[in-house]
């Protein structure tokens, strides 16, 4: 596996962000075709059968779908804060009529 391919691999699994991604890409950019090369040969690993990035795959749409649920359930929490809000401003309002 080339160095850009286990960086892009590190980034699906979570292990690095978005930004530490664009540094180690500029990094390797910048770096003469000889350290090119060597920052692959340090990231090379066996090639992986299909059923291993089958369950990687699958395990990248979980997560995705798990931020997504989790981002949906903030959003719910958010609205449901403000329903409330709004329930007590108006009791308050109409209190004082």
């Amino acid at each position: 596996m080339s160095y850009i391919k286990k960086i892009e691999d590190d980034y699906n699994k979570g292990i690095v962000t978005i930004d530490e991604i664009g540094t180690l890409r500029q990094k390797y950019d910048l770096a003469s075709k000889a350290e090119q090369n060597q920052m692959d040969e340090a990231h090379k690993t066996e090639p992986t059968t299909d059923e291993e990035d089958d369950n990687s795959s699958i395990l990248l749409q979980l997560n995705q779908i798990s931020n997504t649920v989790s981002q949906n359930n903030l959003i719910l929490w958010v609205f449901a804060i403000i329903a409330i809000i709004s329930l007590v401003f108006s009791i308050i309002t109409l209190a004082s009529i």
